[in-house]
């Protein structure tokens, strides 16, 4: 009788056995996943303190967020002071390519600089549609926007896989990411500038030079024409 209780136990073992194996698998899973996404977020700010122009940034930013938040459809929009819009980076068909500065919810978005979720509702009423309007034009489930001295700079805008909502997990990660990816589009964008105004310069001394070179040949013609008399 005792043998046969304790046959009559193995299957329970058996059950409670195989479960704790499952467990320790998707930790195990989990902790892979995270120990992934740490290595890339090692090396994406390796990339960003070597990073110099936007267009760099923009590059390194839409590979990190696809690979970490797993995203079938990652993009960010840039302030083009030429264009003076916010313009996508890369350029994909189906999605609206440029936004002014004056449009609604891209002011909303200065003055509330937090991560949005498409199926979040947004507390002010009269935003509502105008981010539903934002969403459905990008083709995105997520904005990410990235203000730098109160200033809007740029819009990461991201749809994950199968529409997964962010985790706390993914919320860390994200901000982040943000954190860098502001300090690296301020240094990009201070950059372009210095570079415009050295441009500038070098233009300006080509100019004078040439000027000189024309007032010195002057000079020697006028000395010569004098001394035939």
């Amino acid at each position: 009788s005792l043998i046969c209780a304790s046959l009559s136990t193995l299957p329970i073992y058996r059950e409670g056995h195989e479960g704790q194996l499952k467990k320790k698998s998707v930790n195990a899973e989990v902790q892979g996943a995270a120990a992934a996404n740490r290595a890339r977020l090692d090396q994406f700010k390796k990339s960003m303190i070597q990073l110099r122009s936007t267009s760099d940034v923009a590059r390194e930013l839409v590979r990190f967020l696809s690979a970490s938040l797993a995203s079938r459809h990652a993009l960010i929009y840039l302030w083009k002071e030429d264009q003076g819009s916010f313009s996508a980076w890369p350029s994909r068909r189906g999605i609206q390519e440029h936004f002014p500065l004056i449009d609604p919810f891209l002011l909303h978005m200065t003055e509330h600089p937090q991560v949005y979720e498409r199926h979040k509702t947004i507390p002010q009423k009269e935003m509502r549609q105008e981010a539903e309007r934002f969403f459905e034009a990008t083709g995105s489930t997520v904005l990410i926007p990235l203000v730098i001295n109160e200033s809007l700079v740029g819009v990461i805008c991201l749809a994950p896989n199968d529409d997964r909502r962010l985790g706390p997990s993914d919320r860390r990660l994200i901000e982040e990411m943000r954190s860098l990816a502001v300090m690296s589009l301020s240094n990009s964008l201070l950059y372009a500038r210095l570079e415009g105004i050295l441009e500038s310069l070098e233009e300006k001394v080509r100019e004078r030079t040439q000027e000189l070179e024309d007032a010195q040949t002057q000079l020697i013609q006028s000395e010569k024409m004098a001394s035939l008399g």
